[in-house]
């Protein structure tokens, strides 16, 4: 098996690994493995960067874009220093600095929040770019960037395989015993957003709570009341997939104003073969289109894509969910649409397979 050989600047004796210069919930021993399930990790103080043979990479994860303004802001060295003042750069360790600068190792950056607008990518694509000194930095975004810098790679295997609604380290139930259900819709933090909240509620006052699998935090209570028992409060997401025939995704972004992107909720759709109503940003489904994947209009109604008024837009989802959930062909609608399942798994699949043949070069030299 060929070897990865990560930087860490603190391993700490009794918490394992912290992440490089910011902190986040996403732990990325837990990213590398999932992103990178062929290859065998090997982790190295940040220190001992110099006895290290081979290509080495230095991973940051940013959870949030509000880091972006003065992690990658560019500025002139002084002295005709190699090495930038005032960005991403300062707060690496100087070891690791001077090994970047002679071409060891690569910078491996994933960002977890997708890009405000077009104009955004675009100045962040130019300032990577134009600056010699970004040469060595891959940078794994939920947006596809057509750039050598760029990669789509935050959703691949993250959050698809052997998950709990509750995070990887939960155990999650499985549905021993149950029939298979027309739906599943994942709304573990369902507070955390509006639209959640009204999907939830929709369910309830719909009479659906029984015809899908649907996971809350505490069951919903806040909002499901009585028919709480009707909803799960975890299950293991790759078994819940394998007793539906469709996805509602509820993504935790369903603003307007903003590009669309892939998260791992779709992805999980395209590697399992499940077709989906989607709940997110406007323009999503054109956006998956232009890569070269298919959705499932006109047996699904997709109309509520195009439509930029984000209201009107959730109450056209709503009412095409109770359209489809409670048409008596059903099964029937389901079966036509198993050739573009089949498509948008092989096109993932092969998508997957050429980021990770060009990343694996980049990041281990062979």
């Amino acid at each position: 098996m060929k070897h990865l050989k990560v930087l860490i600047d603190n391993i700490d004796a009794n918490t394992g690994i912290k992440n490089n210069i910011l902190p986040s919930v996403r732990r990325i021993e837990l990213i590398l493995e999932s992103r990178f399930p062929d290859l065998d990790i090997d982790y190295y103080p940040s220190y001992f960067v110099d006895k290290i043979e081979g290509k080495w990479i230095y991973p940051v994860v940013i959870s949030s874009l509000g880091y972006m303004h003065w992690l990658f802001q560019y500025q002139p060295a002084i002295n005709n220093d190699e090495i930038p003042q005032n960005d991403i750069f300062s707060l690496i360790p100087k070891k690791v600095r001077e090994s970047y600068t002679k071409g060891n190792g690569i910078i491996l950056v994933f960002i977890f929040e997708p890009f405000p607008m077009n104009s955004s990518i675009e100045n962040f694509k130019d300032i990577i770019e134009s600056s010699p000194i970004y040469k060595n930095i891959r940078i794994c975004t939920l947006h596809y960037i057509s750039s050598p810098n760029f990669v789509i790679g935050t959703c691949n295997n993250y959050g698809l395989d052997n998950y709990s609604t509750k995070g990887r380290k939960h155990k999650a139930k499985y549905l021993v015993g149950e029939s298979n259900r027309r739906f599943c819709c994942f709304l573990m933090n369902y507070q955390e957003s509006e639209e959640r909240k009204k999907l939830l509620l929709f369910f309830k006052k719909s009479d659906m709570l029984s015809k899908g699998f649907i996971t809350a935090k505490n069951k919903g209570k806040e909002i499901t009341q009585d028919k709480a028992n009707l909803i799960f409060d975890d299950l293991d997401i790759e078994d819940t997939l394998s007793k539906v025939s469709l996805n509602i995704i509820p993504e935790g972004d369903f603003d307007s104003s903003g590009i669309p992107f892939i998260t791992e909720k779709i992805c999980r759709c395209f590697k399992y073969k499940k077709p989906f109503i989607f709940l997110g940003r406007q323009g999503t489904l054109k956006y998956l289109h232009s890569i070269g994947y298919k959705t499932f209009d006109p047996i699904i109604n997709e109309t509520y894509d195009s439509i930029e008024n984000s209201n009107k837009r959730l109450m056209y989802v709503f009412t095409e969910i109770n359209r489809l959930i409670n048409d008596d062909n059903f099964d029937a609608h389901i079966e036509q649409l198993q050739n573009i399942c089949e498509h948008n798994h092989n096109l993932y699949n092969k998508i997957t397979e050429e980021t990770d043949k060009r990343l694996y070069k980049d990041i281990t030299n062979e």
